[in-house]
């Protein structure tokens, strides 16, 4: 189910963009529902569990996706997508000491 709520564009550029952006969200989901030969409701659920956990340290700051279900992995490789990197991102310290 899609949370459908007032949109406030007045530029036709911008109505003209929300349209094409609502199409191809609905044209992916169609493409996902018939490759994977289930519903939208049940692919969002299967995929809700996926975090992306973040930490700081004193070397820097980690983010870290968590493990995929056997589900998930077999989605993402059915739909042909690539599986989220396990390190999404590391930002070192500046406060960080040389070598590290």
């Amino acid at each position: 189910m899609v949370d459908i709520r007032p949109v406030y564009h007045h530029l036709d550029d911008r109505i003209r963009a929300h349209v094409l952006i609502c199409f191809i969200a609905m044209v992916l989901v169609r493409v996902a529902e018939r490759t994977l030969s289930m519903s939208w409701r049940d692919i969002a659920y299967t995929l809700t569990d996926i975090r992306v956990g973040h930490t700081k340290g004193p070397d820097g700051e980690l983010w870290l996706t968590s493990p995929l279900s056997e589900m998930q992995r077999t989605l993402f490789t059915m739909l042909k997508v690539k599986h989220p990197p396990k390190v999404w991102d590391f930002k070192k310290s500046k406060k960080a000491p040389i070598g590290v």
